[in-house]
């Protein structure tokens, strides 16, 4: 279910992510399901706290950084200076990769001026 429900991140997804997780408690895939679909909707913060249940069931952080990246180079306009803003004060270390991103689009730096 929550291959289906990353793939398709769907209205749907959400709900699968939520039942898969009440049966795994131990694997960390429903969590970055979650976490990912929060990224998708602007619910950073929430994603965040999804994104470390993973963490702690042993997901990778390099593996939650290529769905945020994949999430990422979807967006457009205010939603991806949003992301990226909240992803360079969360950890401008962990996440240096974004001010590349940032400075490749031009109309996101006359944005942010």
């Amino acid at each position: 279910m929550t291959t289906r429900g990353g793939a398709l991140l769907l209205d749907g997804s959400e709900k699968c992510a939520l039942e898969t997780k009440a049966f795994n408690l131990k694997k960390h895939y429903p969590y970055t399901l979650l976490g990912a679909l929060c990224y998708d909707t602007r619910r950073y913060e929430e994603g965040d706290k999804w994104f470390e249940e993973a963490v702690k069931r042993g997901a990778k952080p390099n593996d939650q950084d290529a769905k945020i990246r994949r999430i990422l180079n979807k967006k457009n306009g205010i939603d991806r200076l949003s992301m990226i803003d909240h992803l360079l004060k969360k950890d401008p270390v962990r996440f240096n990769w974004v001010s590349k991103v940032k400075a490749s689009d031009k109309w996101i730096i006359l944005l942010s001026v």
